[in-house]
């Protein structure tokens, strides 16, 4: 997880912050903290190296919003400036590229950025210097309508308890001998992500041809890691657990998860089985378990909280009677945590 570089927020107006010699008097620029050019030139930056994982709009599915409310939210808070969020720039974007990208180029980006967000331009550059003592403000806006507060836990309706039944702990312990069912995200405990199997081997692999395919109508980012039990193979999309037939792709259920905060990422990786249940975590930041037989739900707890900029996009791991699980939104500036929950009736 990517680390944020915390400050503080200052008042960016004193003559020292500006570097001047005390005493000095400067004219304040006026308008917003950069110029219409900045951002035109951001806007190239942009539709060449950031709009295919981003969009055209800033806001595509299954990555940090950068426009929207989403993105207001999450930086928009007293307690962050434009200085954390140009580190946030400089330091991740483009993903593993981000020396491709000269500094005026980052702040370019940022001042379009700025711009896409309604906060008009001004008659000064943005310069790095500056970042750390100001606020990105969002404008006002029509008010949303009024949400409710979002349910701490949610029973199913049939109570705690499944008809499904495991993988037990000992299956969960001995998945890396097993060839068979693919127990985890990464196979097993020890995370090796391989089984040795001799099926498939260079005499034959150019003869391998698709057995079935199933769609799961999502068009979103498809970042599942799929869950193999006894034959039935668990997959996921941002609100979709789906089970269907290893061997035929026939779905043997499916359950659409009901949103009851606001997405924050719209991706998830997977879940995690055991006695009977199916776990997942949501992008509105709950956990929660079905029914392994029918997919019914068993209960949902509200875990990590969207107004501070959590997610959840990774599959949890079980270890006996706990699912281990972090939120994800170090680009929103959160302060990352792994959790540990107890599972009710085990």
């Amino acid at each position: 997880m990517k680390r944020l570089r915390r400050r503080s927020v200052i008042t960016f107006c004193a003559a020292a912050a500006l570097g001047l010699p005390a005493g000095t008097t400067a004219q304040e620029p006026t308008g917003g903290p950069y110029t219409a050019a900045q951002a035109t030139g951001g806007a190239a930056v942009y539709g060449g190296r950031c709009a295919t994982c981003h969009g055209p709009n800033l806001d595509a599915a299954g990555v940090p919003p950068l426009s929207g409310p989403a993105f207001a939210a999450a930086w928009g808070r007293a307690d962050r400036s434009l200085g954390d969020l140009f580190y946030v720039l400089r330091t991740t974007m483009p993903p593993g590229r981000t020396a491709d990208l000269r500094e005026e180029e980052h702040l370019a980006v940022l001042a379009y950025i700025l711009q896409r967000n309604g906060v008009p331009p001004g008659d000064a550059p943005l310069a790095a210097a500056g970042l750390d003592g100001q606020r990105f403000v969002p404008p006002a806006r029509a008010a949303a309508p009024a949400r409710g507060p979002a349910p701490a836990f949610i029973a199913g309706p049939r109570g705690l308890k499944p008809r499904g039944v495991g993988p037990s702990h000992g299956d969960l312990l001995g998945a890396a001998d097993n060839p068979n069912d693919w127990l985890f995200h990464t196979h097993d405990y020890t995370g090796r992500r391989y089984v040795a199997r001799s099926q498939i081997h260079r005499g034959n692999v150019a003869a391998l041809r698709p057995v079935c395919a199933y769609q799961l109508a999502d068009l979103g980012n498809f970042q599942t890691g799929p869950i193999v039990h006894q034959g039935v193979m668990y997959l996921t999309t941002a609100h979709l657990t789906v089970a269907i037939d290893a061997a035929t792709c026939r779905p043997r259920w499916k359950h659409v998860w009901e949103v009851q905060d606001r997405d924050v990422w719209t991706n998830n990786r997977g879940v995690a089985v055991k006695d009977g249940r199916v776990v997942r975590a949501t992008s509105d930041g709950y956990l929660f378990a079905l029914d392994a037989a029918d997919g019914t739900l068993l209960w949902a707890r509200h875990a990590a909280y969207a107004d501070s900029g959590e997610t959840f996009t990774m599959a949890p791991l079980i270890y006996d009677d706990l699912i281990l699980l972090g939120p994800a939104g170090s680009e929103n500036a959160i302060k990352g945590w792994i959790g540990a929950f107890r599972a009710l009736a085990w």
